[in-house]
């Protein structure tokens, strides 16, 4: 996401997500971290504490919303798979993922029952 964080930066983070024994997060844990870190890239602190207020999702953050995005829908076609979701959570450090564990969190933003998050799913995640 083009964010440098200190490990302990992270470490905090982490905890402030919610973060289990193993280091893992569940998926509003994982909104927390994306907000705090989004918060950071439009002029917040590094302290941990900001989090990107709802306007600034709505309108100026919108393109960091797509890259972020991006990220996730390696193939390009528009929608994040469980499996993308699982493969970009991996090259991130999130080991501990099984895919099942991504199908459920794909299910939990998947509004319209096809098993994947769209742009417009994701961006309402978010909020």
């Amino acid at each position: 996401m083009g964010l440098s964080i200190s490990h302990d930066e992270l470490n905090k983070l982490m905890i402030k997500s919610g973060a289990n024994a193993d280091g893992l997060i569940n998926f509003d844990g994982f909104v927390t971290v994306y907000r705090d870190l989004m918060g950071r890239s439009h002029g917040g602190s590094a302290s941990g504490n900001d989090i990107a207020p709802d306007s600034e999702l709505e309108g100026g953050a919108d393109e960091s919303l797509k890259e972020a995005f991006r990220v996730f829908d390696a193939d390009g076609n528009g929608l994040i798979s469980a499996q993308e979701l699982h493969d970009a959570l991996k090259s991130i450090g999130f080991e501990g993922r099984k895919l099942s564990d991504c199908v459920n969190m794909i299910k939990r933003v998947d509004s319209d029952g096809n098993g994947h998050v769209d742009y417009e799913e994701f961006k309402a995640m978010m909020k």
